[in-house]
């Protein structure tokens, strides 16, 4: 039961990004216990969950510091070329040792195959990477607290929930959504 879509390693990369290197101390450990409850929570077993948190640390942690280390401009002053590189840097690099890692972990408690819950952990975090990486390190807290104002707030709900439920439409209703997604590109 890999998730198709997995948003927080993508929020705990993001906050790592954004945070001085000291604070990973403290955020790494937060979000490690956070995933075990979350999975405990699931109803996994106590190793399950702190191989699954584990993996997901591996993940984050790694694309964190490639990105901090291959990507000029981070958070701050993103370019097109930034932006290409970071997901490659976390698609590639980062997610597949981390998709290795929990799929294997899967394997161990469940005996299922390896590969191909490598591959849905994989499209996961790719999906959840699209959704919300560059959106995440694109938004100013400033423009954050103009949401106060009503009008905007409801804006931006609508907005989200349309978003959200054409994305749903299409992973649930299209037999190869990605190669419908690729026609628009």
């Amino acid at each position: 039961n890999v998730a198709y879509l997995w948003l927080p390693n993508i929020v705990l990369f993001v906050v790592l990004l954004r945070s001085p290197r000291a604070q990973w101390r403290w955020l790494m450990p937060s979000a490690g216990l956070g995933n075990v409850l979350a999975n405990l929570g699931f109803g996994d077993s106590l190793p399950l969950a702190l191989g699954i948190s584990l993996a997901n640390q591996l993940e984050c942690l790694l694309a964190a510091v490639l990105v901090l280390r291959f990507v000029p401009g981070v958070p701050h002053r993103l370019n097109i070329t930034g932006v290409l590189r970071l997901l490659g840097l976390l698609i590639v690099p980062a997610v597949i040792p981390g998709a290795l890692a929990g799929a294997l972990v899967v394997h161990l408690a469940h005996g299922t195959p390896v590969l191909p819950v490598a591959f849905n952990w994989w499209l996961g975090e790719v999906v959840g990477a699209v959704l919300l990486c560059i959106p995440l390190l694109l938004v100013q807290w400033q423009q954050v607290r103009r949401l106060a104002n009503p009008l905007l707030l409801l804006d931006f709900v609508v907005t989200f929930l349309l978003l959200l439920g054409v994305v749903w439409l299409v992973l649930t209703h299209l037999t190869f959504p990605f190669v419908a997604a690729s026609i628009a590109l």
